[in-house]
């Protein structure tokens, strides 16, 4: 069983520049981190507890710079994801380079340079940050990746003329059936929506077997589905008008805080304030709902984007 979904292992000397802030990073997005900062405390037995840290986590980093190579703990940390590693064939070292050549790693050890690294020296600590959430946790990947798209698309969102094709990751069909419940809810959204969406029932029920968590998505599409149905309103919008508004709606719940009103800023008087008046069901829903429980904090996104 992982306590922990990644181990980080650093030299002293990069904690400030790397470590921490990809720490505080990931743990910002839900990850669950072993670093050295929040699990060791006053008296621990500092082997046992990195042994500990290694055995129970699914993931190792290692954040390999010149003082890394010359250090007791951090080649006893190494060898150890190493051993893991080779035991489970899983992959499981994502190595980031940190100041540091490939002739420097291949004098010290020729095999982590046959391991594909991240590069401080060429990435953002964001895009360094996806990477590492893309190969330890895809789900959550999926909604990071939507979210960093929006992002940069921030002062051009008239041109997002179709919603979806560059907001997910493309994956095969994962599943072959879905709970009988969650079938029950996905075919009463299509009724409602089918005129709007434009494919057939079987596409947009195969579209939910492709996803990693298709409860989540059936909870999107009910909340877009919300939004919709409150801000068409009766004969007020043409069908072609209301593909438009849904469109809209779509990616107006992708934001939120400012974006949203950036958004609205951007479209058709008539769509901004159908969107408006729509919301107050939303406003309504917020009495009952409990919001401590999130699987995305968009905070922590934001955070990562302004480093």
């Amino acid at each position: 069983m992982n306590k922990w979904d990644v181990f980080i292992s650093h030299a002293y000397e990069d904690k400030e520049d790397i470590a921490r802030p990809l720490a505080k990073a990931l743990q910002e997005f839900g990850i669950k981190v072993w670093f050295d900062e929040f699990c060791f405390k006053p008296g621990d037995n500092i082997r046992k507890t990195i042994d500990k840290g290694l055995s129970e986590s699914k993931f190792g980093i290692i954040i390999l710079s010149k003082v890394f190579i010359d250090k007791y703990w951090t080649n006893y940390e190494l060898d150890g994801l190493f051993v893991k590693d080779s035991e489970t064939q899983n992959n499981q070292i994502i190595p980031i380079w940190h100041k540091i050549t490939k002739s420097d790693l291949i004098k010290h050890s020729p095999s982590i340079v046959m391991r594909y690294a991240l590069d401080t020296s060429k990435d953002k600590l964001r895009d360094i940050v996806y990477s590492v959430i893309k190969t330890i946790n895809p789900k959550l990947s999926k909604e990071v990746n939507r979210r960093k798209y929006l992002l940069e698309h921030k002062d051009d969102f008239t041109q997002l003329s179709k919603v979806g094709d560059n907001l997910v990751i493309e994956c095969p069909i994962l599943r072959q059936k879905l709970p009988s419940n969650l079938v029950s809810r996905l075919t009463l959204l299509y009724i409602i929506m089918a005129k709007y969406v434009g494919f057939d029932y079987n596409t947009w029920i195969e579209g939910f077997m492709r996803d990693y968590d298709p409860n989540y998505e059936a909870f999107c599409w009910e909340r877009i589905t919300i939004l919709f149905t409150q801000a068409w309103g009766k004969d007020k919008f043409n069908e072609e008008e209301c593909k438009i508004l849904l469109k809209y709606c779509i990616q107006f719940l992708q934001f939120g805080g400012n974006e949203r009103i950036i958004f609205l800023k951007t479209i058709e008087v008539k769509y901004c304030n159908s969107i408006i008046n729509g919301m107050g069901m939303f406003y309504k829903m917020n009495e009952f709902e409990d919001h401590k429980n999130s699987d995305f904090d968009e905070q922590a996104m934001n955070n990562l984007y302004d480093q």
